[in-house]
Protein backbone atom coordinates (compact mmCIF):
# COMPACT_ATOMS: atom_id res chain seq x y z
CA UNK A 1 0.00 0.00 0.00
CA UNK A 2 2.83 2.37 0.85
CA UNK A 3 4.57 1.60 -2.44
CA UNK A 4 1.45 2.26 -4.53
CA UNK A 5 0.66 5.48 -2.66
CA UNK A 6 4.28 6.62 -2.97
CA UNK A 7 4.36 5.90 -6.71
CA UNK A 8 0.98 7.59 -7.17
CA UNK A 9 2.14 10.68 -5.30
CA UNK A 10 5.40 10.73 -7.25
CA UNK A 11 3.58 10.51 -10.59
CA UNK A 12 1.08 13.13 -9.44
CA UNK A 13 3.92 15.41 -8.33
CA UNK A 14 5.69 15.03 -11.68
CA UNK A 15 2.47 15.71 -13.58
CA UNK A 16 1.67 18.75 -11.43
CA UNK A 17 5.20 20.10 -11.88
CA UNK A 18 4.99 19.64 -15.65
CA UNK A 19 1.55 21.25 -15.72
CA UNK A 20 2.82 24.21 -13.66
CA UNK A 21 5.89 24.68 -15.88
CA UNK A 22 3.74 24.47 -19.01
CA UNK A 23 1.24 26.97 -17.62
CA UNK A 24 3.94 29.42 -16.57
CA UNK A 25 5.75 29.15 -19.91
CA UNK A 26 2.45 29.62 -21.77
CA UNK A 27 1.51 32.73 -19.77
CA UNK A 28 5.03 34.16 -20.05
CA UNK A 29 5.15 33.55 -23.81
CA UNK A 30 1.59 34.77 -24.44
CA UNK A 31 1.72 37.93 -22.30
CA UNK A 32 4.33 39.81 -24.37
CA UNK A 33 2.44 38.86 -27.53
CA UNK A 34 -1.08 39.78 -26.35
CA UNK A 35 -0.21 43.00 -24.49
CA UNK A 36 1.56 44.81 -27.38
CA UNK A 37 -1.10 43.46 -29.74
CA UNK A 38 -3.86 44.98 -27.63
CA UNK A 39 -2.01 48.27 -27.32
CA UNK A 40 -1.21 48.25 -31.03
CA UNK A 41 -4.88 47.72 -31.93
Amino acid sequence: MFFTTHEFLRVLHIHLAGWLIMGISLTVSSKPITLPGRFGL
